[in-house]
């Protein structure tokens, strides 16, 4: 498992970074957006087709550009079962956000992987992603509340991501790479939360 400046998890090799990594300086990975009762969060925006099977509403619009492929993805995440409302996952009660390389995700993320490759940088969004992005007609064995066939909700936010020109995965990486791309991480990272400080200080009466 690969640790990212503060400790997210690792669902899949990394990348080399440009401006939009935000590490565990910034306030989305620190804070938890409110909940909803047991269930997601009522969402009152546009509903925005992604897919056959996944749509997306936002509520808290981001800034600068969409990652591409291959970006390694930096996320907070809740996920449920649509018709049980049943939570069965929660990177914030684990103090870990995921790090996901989009078109390298597990097969049962495949969905959340499209929802997140349409998302900005900060942004914070509801998905709904049919069972046959999720995790099949089989259910899922790690999860017990995710039924054959359940439809799932996803409340995202997307911390950052990290864009690569060589694509290389993580482990392919020398020592002197691996090292480069965690500089320029906490670099990036760490201007932006200057950056949202003084946003913060200026607001202040």
């Amino acid at each position: 498992m690969e640790e990212v400046d503060g400790e997210p998890k690792s669902q899949a090799p990394g990348e080399v970074g440009e401006s939009e990594i935000v590490t565990e300086d910034a306030a989305f990975v620190r804070g938890e957006p409110p909940q909803d009762g047991d269930g997601p969060p009522k969402v009152d925006s546009e509903v925005e087709v992604l897919h056959e099977k996944v749509t997306k509403q936002i509520i808290k619009e981001g800034h600068g550009q969409k990652p591409s492929k291959y970006s390694t993805c930096f996320l907070h995440y809740r996920a449920w079962a649509e018709s049980t409302r049943h939570k069965f996952d929660d990177t914030w009660l684990e103090q870990q956000p995921l790090e996901m390389v989009l078109g390298k995700e597990k097969k049962e993320m495949t969905g959340l992987a499209i929802g997140v490759s349409s998302m900005k940088a900060g942004e914070h969004a509801l998905l709904h992603v049919g069972w046959e992005l999720g995790y099949g007609k089989e259910g899922s064995f790690s999860f017990p509340n995710v039924s054959p066939m359940a439809d799932l909700v996803y409340e995202v936010v997307l911390i950052g991501f990290d864009e690569t020109k060589e694509g290389k995965a993580r482990s392919d990486m020398t020592v002197e790479e691996r090292i480069g791309a965690a500089d320029r991480r906490k670099m990036d990272g760490n201007a932006l939360f200057k950056e949202e400080k003084l946003e913060e200080a200026m607001q202040q009466p």
